[in-house]
């Protein structure tokens, strides 16, 4: 099994250093391929076309909140318009510094988010990563 990952993020230290730790992590190779997004804007575009696939299954998506232009929730927001393409190809996960319980609930109120990551990636995150995915991929 192998898990596509992309990582919608403003920051290109924070899309640098989760690949690093999800790469680094004993289970690193189901990680792949990892791409990376550095707007929700840009991310959008190619999700609306089709071009965020790669290969059957679903992509793994972890979304930063805070991005200038159209921010995390907005993204979401977006892609949820699309519910077409959204309901088959991607799990969507919030990746961001914000343990803000604002931020929490507001990505609880989104029936596309998946679960919240905090930042920095951690082993147990990784962990709760695959049961998430697994456990979406089989619904």
């Amino acid at each position: 099994m192998e898990i596509p990952v992309i990582i919608v993020d403003d920051e290109s230290i924070d899309r640098m250093i989760a690949q690093k730790r999800i790469e680094r992590s004993p289970n690193g190779p189901l990680f792949r391929p990892i791409r990376e997004y550095e707007a929700g804007d840009v991310f959008l575009g190619d999700f609306v076309a089709g071009r965020h696939r790669r290969g059957p299954g679903k992509a793994l998506v972890l979304m930063d909140v805070n991005m200038p232009r159209l921010n995390g929730f907005e993204t979401i927001d977006e892609m949820a318009r699309s519910a077409s393409v959204a309901d088959d190809s991607i799990v969507v996960m919030m990746f961001t510094s914000s343990a803000n319980p604002l931020d929490i609930a507001r990505a609880e109120e989104r029936p596309l988010v998946k679960g919240f990551i905090t930042k920095p990636i951690e082993e147990a995150d990784i962990d709760r990563i695959i049961e998430i995915y697994l456990a979406e991929t089989a619904a």
